[in-house]
């Protein structure tokens, strides 16, 4: 059977650009629209490093044309939290984690993570990476590495808040984070960190 990969609807349903996966996966942006284009289909290790990155199987990756449809979110009812801006930040682009703002139907990918959530993005520190009002969608099963986009939970007094950013790394001391707009780096003590979440995915507010 002919295969047809689904390189390109995973890269939709997630809110990215075939740019942005291949700069995610490491490799480069034109020979990856060349896979999404179907023009050559990808090598064996190519699709491991995209089924990693959206968490499913490298069959499903490769596909083939008579079952080209990305996953659907659950039916069953199912929602995850989502949490909102907080009033009067303190200028990280702060969002309140204590009280959620809404629920959202339960996208595939996060289908098993009873403690999935998302987060409203807020302000523009992360920009053109997120844009603010995108909801990210955290797994807080899947440990966070260098380079991952994350959101970090932090104690503020006797508030929890969390912020949008990309980790860089982690001492006993202290947490070292990046946000490209503008670009710097955001360092915060350990002490004050709850938890350092991965995002697995964005989508658009409705």
């Amino acid at each position: 059977m002919k295969r047809r990969n689904r390189i390109r609807l995973l890269a939709a349903e997630r809110g990215l650009t075939i740019a942005e996966l291949a700069i995610a996966i490491d490799m480069q942006p034109h020979t990856l629209r060349r896979y999404s284009r179907h023009e050559a289909e990808p090598k064996i290790e190519i699709a491991e490093k995209i089924a990693n990155y959206f968490g499913v199987t490298r069959d499903h990756v490769i596909g083939d044309e008579t079952d080209i449809k990305p996953l659907p979110r659950q039916t069953n009812g199912h929602k995850i939290p989502v949490y909102g801006a907080a009033q009067g930040g303190t200028g990280f682009d702060v969002t309140d984690v204590a009280t959620p703002v809404d629920m959202l139907p339960t996208p595939h990918y996060v289908a098993n993570a009873n403690d999935a959530y998302g987060v409203f993005v807020v302000g523009e520190s992360m920009e053109p990476r997120f844009i603010e009002g995108e909801i990210v969608i955290v797994h807080p099963g899947k440990p966070a590495r260098r380079g991952d986009w994350v959101v970090v939970q932090l104690q503020a007094g006797d508030e929890q808040h969390a912020i949008v950013k990309r980790f860089k790394s982690m001492s006993s001391d202290h947490i070292i984070l990046e946000q490209l707009n503008p670009a710097q780096e955001v360092r915060f003590v350990r002490g004050d960190v709850i938890a350092l979440h991965k995002i697995v995915g964005v989508q658009l507010a409705t």
